[in-house]
């Protein structure tokens, strides 16, 4: 069985030890503490080669002869990433810290973020996120440069027409080059781990998590994650890279299925309406449907993007909080959260929207 190696850098010992010792789990994870060094020599941190190292947001308050540390958990990520060091660095923080630090720009090179308060609460299900991580570095590292982008898509466990829809986002910054139809790659695990995490997993359109998932359907979540209704779809789950960071599904295959499930029955291919209808007679089981968050109207289809609840489509507008490839969904805005949200921005709103915005907040529209 192995075991695997984590470092932790933080600026107080007593947080060091304590969430060292909470992330060690035995014949899973051993976590050393380390300490930042003052001229970001990172000899100490990786000479033993850890396969993940965790990384506190503050860490001016570690003093060396009586000198603060004069750097960011960022700007360690940074120096590690110049060294070619080419394992996980995970962000070890607080809610409330990440959220007040967010727009720094000092996350570029950390692969995700662990939260201090999670690992108190469930420290098995934050092991386990990290366990996932070194598991899909080591499947990234064994891709190499040879032949890469058959064996990027064969790590994604994706089929040819997933392959194709995958090279039209995959991004140029990687050197992505498209020549007689094949993509050729030039190799970074950190790049192409950041891709998959950033672009593929974070924008609904080729994958979904279980949410966008039960609403392109017209189910609740908690139907669609029933055993039965998972059974049936077990063939569009996807079991590539990372898949056990958060379960996700092929888009297209979830459609598949559907569709191949209505046709059958001769229904109108009407998702949103038929897929449930024909799931509970066929297999005898009650699928409650979608509830828009706006109308209370069921078998919604769509996803507010600030409320992360099922919406209509009449009752939201599309929204532009990034810039997401133009083959991933757009995401919506119910007028619930543009009546009641802090979190809307109008400047994210269409031409259109911007148009309907005030009918919206006076109730006036639809």
């Amino acid at each position: 069985m192995t075991t695997y190696l984590a470092k932790y850098v933080d600026d107080i010992q007593s947080e060091t030890l304590k969430f060292s010792k909470l992330l060690t789990r035995k014949g899973k994870l051993l976590v050393k503490s380390a300490y930042p060094p003052l001229d970001l020599n990172i000899h100490e941190i990786v000479k033993d080669k850890p396969d993940l190292i965790l990384i506190d947001f503050i860490l001016w308050s570690f003093k060396i002869e009586g000198q603060s540390v004069p750097y960011l958990g960022g700007t360690l990520a940074t120096r590690l990433r110049e060294a070619h060091y080419d394992r996980p660095l995970i962000l070890v923080s607080t809610k409330n810290k990440f959220r007040q630090h967010a727009d720094t720009g000092q996350f570029g090179n950390l692969d995700d973020v662990v939260f201090k308060d999670d690992i108190e609460a469930n420290k098995q299900v934050a092991i386990y996120r990290l366990i996932e991580w070194i598991r899909g570095y080591e499947q990234l590292k064994l891709v190499g440069a040879n032949n890469a982008w058959n064996r990027v898509v064969k790590a994604l466990a994706a089929n040819r027409r997933e392959s194709e829809k995958l090279k039209s986002i995959f991004p140029a910054d990687q050197g992505s080059l498209i020549s007689e139809g094949v993509a050729k790659v030039d190799w970074s695990v950190p790049g192409i781990a950041h891709w998959i995490h950033r672009v593929l997993f974070k924008y609904p359109g080729i994958l979904y998590d279980s949410l966008y998932a039960a609403s392109m359907l017209g189910i609740s979540e908690r139907s669609f994650l029933r055993g039965d209704v998972q059974k049936f779809f077990a063939p569009a789950k996807y079991n590539g890279v990372f898949a056990n960071l958060t379960p996700r599904w092929w888009r297209d295959r979830l459609l598949t299925r559907a569709f191949s499930l209505i046709r059958s029955e001769k229904l109108e291919p009407d998702i949103p309406v038929s897929f449930r209808l024909v799931f509970a007679k066929r297999y005898r089981v009650k699928v409650t449907p979608s509830t828009c968050v706006v109308t209370g109207t069921k078998g919604a289809d769509a996803v507010c993007y600030i409320l992360r609840k099922p919406v209509l489509r009449e009752a939201s507008l599309e929204y532009s909080p990034d810039d997401r490839p133009s083959i991933m969904d757009r995401a919506r805005v119910s007028f619930k959260a543009i009546r009641e949200s802090p979190e809307l921005k109008t400047e994210f709103l269409s031409a259109e929207g911007g148009r309907l915005y005030s009918k919206i907040i006076k109730g006036k529209y639809p």
